[in-house]
């Protein structure tokens, strides 16, 4: 390709006809038009306003078959002139292309309604994975540790105290006994100090006196319980052939409270991967992550959902290390909205949703029993259309990979990052569903979904016109 203008490309392997057409009587296609991409940012989050460049392409078809599937291996290259023989080169990619044949329903063109009476409820793989606070919130509580101690300084300690706080007091009776056990009792002993003596010996009385029970304060006693990230997912079904069928998540992180801040972005997401072929037809993992956060005190704590593509390979791309467990610099040093940002899907690209409509009361999960502990959910869903599923998306493992990052605000660049856990879950195959005609007292069954209206009846030569259009995105600089 190098070298060569670019009607001269390949010229080896260019038919003298071809088997492909463009649509030239639809012109709007074709022009050069601003992007509805609004919302992309490059690397440093700055926007960037794009344009596109669309072109469609039809085939003629002998026959038409009972499924139309086509593995397409997409590119581009932009030149400055029909004259120049350099050019800036695009990612690669490998995508199926896949309409099996359906017959045509009425009730296609009716408007979903979605009636919670008529939804079939499969509930798929879910996990509640044990994770240590102590260990990931270390830093935050050793400040609070030391907030806490200093604060104990002025803590009167003396019942008879005119002055003595009870509640104050069992707060600090803990950290009293352990700064107690470096004391010096000896009053011989040069170090000795009277005040510091006195005062362990109230403490100890007081300990004696209730039994040889210690108060612990609120603080320890949040921070010594359990934490736990969770997640579920599965399907929610719809009989009608217009009502899509649903993939829907939940993610939850179940902290003690007091370890989480006013402010505090608590993002979570899940990472996951299946074999996939590359341009090369070499097998890879094929990666794509649903983030979802809430902010603690915001009004009933919305969830806002993020999607990015992985590269190749790729799994821990948004993983604060990467697989050799060197710093991931797509992560690191990046707030919460900007990390990752060249993976980032627009937002008008986004397929999944932030929301929970089509998850069922029964599949919520229910609030924290943990006294103390907050539980912190987000929800997202999938729509999966009736029409032109792929078989090869269902009846597959997927490997995931599910995390937490804690954030301290909107400016914060380093976060505390949770365990991640990795395991491998179903994505189970959708159940068989049938289309009916008023034409035909026959009906068309399918295990893998339909295509768009068909015509009955023999059909010699067939246009198959690929809707996907193939679309470049341009940035203006």
């Amino acid at each position: 390709m190098a070298n060569a203008k670019p009607r001269h490309q390949a010229k080896k392997g260019k038919l003298l006809k071809p088997e492909y057409m463009a649509m030239f009587w639809n012109q709007e296609i074709f022009k050069y038009k601003e992007s509805p991409r609004k919302d992309v940012v490059d690397s440093t989050g700055t926007a960037t306003p794009y344009s596109i460049q669309e072109c469609e392409l039809e085939v003629i078809l002998d026959e038409r078959p009972e499924a139309t599937s086509y593995d397409f291996q997409s590119g581009v290259r932009v030149y400055a002139n029909n004259e120049a023989k350099e050019f800036d080169c695009g990612i690669e990619e490998v995508f199926e292309w896949y309409q099996p044949t359906a017959e045509y329903d009425p009730l296609m063109n009716v408007e979903p309604t979605y009636e919670a009476a008529a939804q079939q409820v499969d509930v798929g793989a879910s996990n509640e994975i044990a994770q240590d606070s102590k260990t990931v919130f270390a830093a935050r509580i050793a400040e609070q540790e030391a907030a806490l101690k200093e604060k104990c300084k002025t803590v009167v300690v003396d019942p008879k105290d005119p002055t003595y706080d009870e509640t104050a007091y069992k707060e600090c009776e803990a950290i009293f006994v352990e700064e107690c056990k470096t004391v010096v009792t000896d009053d011989k002993d040069p170090t000795y100090d009277a005040a510091a003596a006195t005062k362990c010996a109230t403490v100890s009385a007081n300990v004696a006196a209730a039994g040889g029970k210690l108060e612990v304060s609120s603080f320890r006693q949040d921070v010594a319980k359990d934490m736990t990230q969770a997640f579920a997912q599965g399907y929610t079904l719809y009989e009608k052939i217009n009502e899509s069928d649903w993939w829907w998540w939940w993610m939850s992180f179940d902290v003690p409270d007091s370890l989480i801040k006013d402010g505090d972005i608590i993002y979570q997401y899940v990472t996951m991967s299946r074999d996939a072929k590359n341009i090369k037809g070499e097998t890879v993992k094929d990666s794509e992550t649903v983030g979802c956060y809430v902010t603690k005190g915001e009004k009933d704590l919305p969830s806002t959902v993020d999607v990015f593509t992985h590269e190749d390979n790729k799994v821990w791309q948004l993983n604060m290390k990467d697989a050799a467990g060197a710093d991931n610099t797509l992560v690191k040093g990046k707030t919460y909205d900007k990390q990752a940002a060249v993976l980032k899907q627009a937002e008008s690209d986004e397929k999944w949703k932030a929301g929970k409509s089509h998850i069922p009361a029964s599949a919520l999960p229910a609030a924290s029993t943990k006294a103390g502990n907050v539980k912190y959910v987000c929800y997202f869903q999938l729509e999966i259309p009736k029409l032109a599923r792929k078989p090869g998306d269902f009846g597959i493992n997927l490997d995931i990979q599910v995390s937490t990052r804690v954030y301290e605000g909107k400016t914060n660049t380093t976060p505390i990052q949770v365990a991640v856990h990795s395991e491998t879950i179903e994505k189970k195959a959708l159940p068989e569903y049938k289309t009916e005609t008023k034409t035909s007292t026959s009906t068309s069954s399918s295990s893998s979904g339909g295509d768009a209206p068909a015509a009955t009846g023999a059909v010699a030569n067939v246009v198959a016109s690929f809707a996907a259009l193939i679309a470049v995105f341009f940035a203006m600089f």
